[in-house]
């Protein structure tokens, strides 16, 4: 009897360890951006980067949460114009996300998203000089808001249309040579696909 019931419990584990594991799983992100730095003078989703990550989700009865972890590149970029006037200007930011979001089957093959994103900038540089101290001007840590609309491929394959808009101002206020004394906003639109394992 005791042997039973040993088998029994060891059973219930075993299969409450399997239910759990199901309901998680984890893949590959990959992002194009198209961008622009509100508050910089410069219009136009003009910058051009992107986004690898790691996706961790939880999948519950109604809803998915799901963290995510990678590599980003965002920032503002302005051209000469075509008669010549203004100041050419490259901005890149490179930082390491973390998100943390909610997914929900909205229709059919439809996903909405929500989500909120930690970044912890690596670099930053103007590749054009208009700005000779980015980095030093420039916060270390951005908090955004993002949106995103998935289109379920298959069981494996979501392709993801993004928007990102930044909570906290991307430069020091306080710093003497920054001209953008009312805070500066990343503004980002995104295209992509994950894959889940």
């Amino acid at each position: 009897m005791r042997n039973k019931i040993y088998l029994s419990i060891i059973l219930g584990l075993f299969s409450s360890k399997v239910y759990a594991q199901s309901k998680f799983s984890g893949g590959l992100a990959a992002t194009l951006y198209a961008s622009q730095v509100d508050g910089d003078l410069a219009s136009g989703y003009s910058k051009f980067g992107g986004s690898i990550q790691v996706i961790t989700n939880l999948e519950l009865s109604k809803h998915t949460l799901q963290m995510r972890m990678g590599l980003s590149e965002r920032g503002s970029r302005r051209n000469l114009t075509k008669a010549g006037t203004g100041t050419p200007m490259h901005l890149r930011f490179r930082t390491i996300d973390l998100s943390a979001g909610v997914l929900k089957d909205i229709k059919d093959q439809f996903e909405l998203g929500l989500s909120v994103i930690v970044a912890r900038r690596l670099s930053a540089l103007d590749t054009e000089g208009y700005i000779n101290n980015l980095e030093r001007d420039s916060r270390k840590n951005y908090v955004l808001g993002g949106i995103s609309v998935g289109y379920v491929l298959n069981e494996h394959t979501i392709l993801r249309a993004t928007g990102e808009y930044s909570i906290t101002s991307i430069f020091n206020n306080s710093a003497p040579t920054i001209r953008y004394r009312t805070g500066s906003y990343f503004n980002v639109l995104g295209l992509g696909i994950d894959y889940s394992f």
